[in-house]
């Protein structure tokens, strides 16, 4: 189960611009994976990176697996470091709502939960297109709290710290299922 993202980009590619995405493990932990990415552009210029943080589940208990107990599983690391900052435990905030519905069938996966990939949606949505005209995302954050599943309710907080660089809470009733970051 993907726990933490983070990407940064320098510059996007062009439409139909061919790139290249390497990827790595960097380290094994007890409860957790590290899988570095770089982004190139046809050019064989890095255009971009990402580091991720993964969680083995156990399917039954719904609790994370000890790594260590895996045989073979620490081979597979290179120990490379990736090319950006680690993704942070990202702490709560107050803000202000931008969005609220209920989830659909669209925004599930095969598991029955919420695409990792529509939270990213959900955020990104937030901003104005006027906002994506005038600047890119320079660094996206997410950690993935607690999972959300068909008809849930969603809430979405968000608040600007500082210029630029808004963080936010997806929510559901009482729990927290994700936090992130987005830095212009």
């Amino acid at each position: 189960m993907l726990s933490r993202l983070a990407i940064e980009m320098k510059q996007f590619p062009e439409q139909y611009e061919k790139i290249e995405v390497e990827t790595w493990i960097e380290e094994v932990g007890r409860v957790s994976t590290t899988r570095n990415f770089c982004i190139r552009n046809e050019k064989n210029e890095i255009i971009g990176n990402a580091c991720s943080n993964w969680v083995m589940l156990d399917m039954k208990t719904r609790r994370a697996k000890d790594l260590m107990t895996l045989d073979g599983i620490h081979e597979f690391a290179s120990g490379d470091i990736g090319l950006i900052q680690k993704p942070i435990k990202l702490g709560s905030i107050d803000g202000e709502g931008y969005d609220a519905f209920k989830v659909k069938y669209s925004d599930i996966d095969i598991n029955g939960h919420v695409n990792s990939i529509r939270y990213i949606q959900w955020i990104s949505d937030c901003f104005s297109l006027d906002c994506y005209r005038k600047s890119h995302v320079k660094r996206f954050e997410i950690n993935y709290v607690n999972e959300m599943l068909f008809n849930d309710f969603v809430e979405i907080i968000g608040h600007e710290i500082e210029p630029g660089d808004f963080r936010f809470e997806i929510r559901k009733e009482d729990k927290i299922a994700c936090r992130a970051r987005v830095v212009f």
